[in-house]
């Protein structure tokens, strides 16, 4: 019997791999693809539209990356959960000190 008011679907993993203490997520408007910080890997992992997983950049400066976001030139800022810092991260997945808060 459906139940009242909830939507009816199956929960089926999206990702099964690539992924370390994921705990941010962004998606890039220019491209489609989504980002997932990993806390547990120090590293922020690109997904593409054929569910291809992969490194998109990986420094000593994540210290359990948490939040993610695009500006318009499609630069991603990291912010870091263990030590209040903020990284910038170009298309290239080169990593820059932004700001410390």
């Amino acid at each position: 019997m459906p139940s009242q008011g909830r939507p009816e679907g199956r929960d089926q993993p999206f990702i099964t791999n690539g992924l370390s203490g994921p705990v941010g997520i962004a998606i890039n408007r220019q491209t489609g693809d989504v980002y997932v910080a990993n806390c547990g890997g120090n590293s922020i992992a690109k997904i593409t539209a054929d569910l291809s997983v992969s490194t998109f950049a990986k420094s000593e400066f994540f210290k359990c990356s948490n939040g993610l976001a695009f500006d318009k030139g499609g630069n991603l800022y990291v912010a870091n959960f263990r030590n209040n810092r903020v990284l910038k991260i170009n298309p290239k997945g080169t990593v820059v000190a932004f700001a410390t808060v």
